[in-house]
């Protein structure tokens, strides 16, 4: 299956069943719950991991298509570039900053999926 297939047919499932359309905070926030459960698999060796991993990468797609982005496009494009640039897709600072800058925008993302949580919490 090809990248943007499987974007599309994510964007079908979240549209078929009714899930978050338009939300690109709330969306962000999933993502990231999502990351951490996938995480916390991993870290417990738990043999979930997989199905963990490919719930974040449904959340991702999701994302991708509310916000009319290209994510095949975008994963070949950013390939090519690290090829070209000779560093991995982790490796060196690129144009996102250094460690600090990580860690204030992780904690940021990760202030607004509690508040987003809490929320969903008392609207039920």
């Amino acid at each position: 299956m090809e990248i943007r297939s499987a974007q599309q047919l994510a964007w079908d499932d979240k549209t078929a069943r009714g899930f978050n359309l338009a939300d690109v905070p709330l969306e962000f926030c999933l993502l990231q719950g999502e990351v951490a459960e996938a995480f916390d698999s991993w870290r417990k060796g738990r043999v979930d991991v997989g199905e963990e991993l490919a719930g974040a990468a449904i959340y991702l797609f999701g994302l991708a298509q509310m916000t009319g982005v290209d994510l095949q496009e975008e994963i070949e494009a950013k390939l090519a570039a690290s090829r070209g640039a000779g560093a991995g897709l982790g490796g060196g600072q690129g144009a996102g900053g250094g460690d600090s800058e990580r860690a204030v925008v992780t904690a940021s993302v990760t202030s607004a999926w509690v508040r987003a949580r809490r929320s969903a919490t008392r609207a039920t």
